[in-house]
């Protein structure tokens, strides 16, 4: 039987090579069998942290998938697990909350969406987590142009990129593809040049302003 030593490192492998097969390779269902068996050893050795995270990439990765009964499931599971962890799941929360939103969107619970991207965009926001805070933004995004606010939709999107150009991170081709109908839609009803004219806007503000 392995120890916890050696099943805590083949988490990190399984781990990492997950997240290559989702962002390099866009291979969602190769990343899922991977954290699944992650998941399994996390459970093994009783890692509390490494099981949430985890919850919280399946949570993702079958949301990637158009699994959105499945991403909710996991998503719900992850944000339990955090609760019982108390402060200790604080950072596990809002990523997780970003993924909930997207997945309830997907089935067209708005008013559920709105609630989970608004608390993601919350707490990021408290303990400064940008990452996290450009995701919830994006989400808000795809909503308002779900709902037929275009304006908002750019001022939101166009927040985003700004923020994803200061730090640097890519937005991964999957998420986007995600986000494109509902943006499409945006664009398409406000017309060219008031959708410039908005992400400019959103583009020019600052955090708060964005989040407010």
């Amino acid at each position: 039987e392995q120890n916890a030593d050696t099943a805590l490192k083949k988490f990190h492998v399984l781990g990492l090579l997950g997240i290559l097969a989702a962002n390099r390779d866009g291979d969602y269902a190769q990343a899922e069998v991977l954290w699944e068996e992650a998941l399994t050893l996390a459970r093994e050795v009783g890692d509390p942290n490494r099981i949430g995270t985890t919850l919280c990439n399946l949570g993702y990765i079958a949301l990637m998938q158009g699994e959105h009964e499945r991403s909710i499931a996991r998503s719900e599971e992850a944000l339990s697990f955090a609760r019982e962890l108390g402060s200790a799941g604080e950072e596990l929360t809002p990523e997780t909350l970003v993924n909930l939103g997207l997945a309830v969107q997907g089935l067209g619970d708005y008013e559920r969406a709105m609630a989970s991207f608004k608390e993601a965009l919350a707490r990021s926001q408290n303990v400064g987590n940008k990452p996290t805070f450009t995701n919830a933004l994006e989400g808000m995004a795809s909503l308002a142009g779900a709902l037929g606010e275009a304006t908002r939709a750019a001022r939101l999107w166009g927040a985003a990129e700004a923020l994803r150009e200061a730090t640097d991170i890519a937005l991964p081709p999957g998420e986007r593809t995600l986000h494109e109908p509902y943006l499409t839609a945006a664009r398409t009803r406000g017309g060219e040049a008031e959708w410039e004219k908005a992400l400019a806007e959103g583009r020019a503000m600052s955090l708060d302003e964005a989040a407010e």
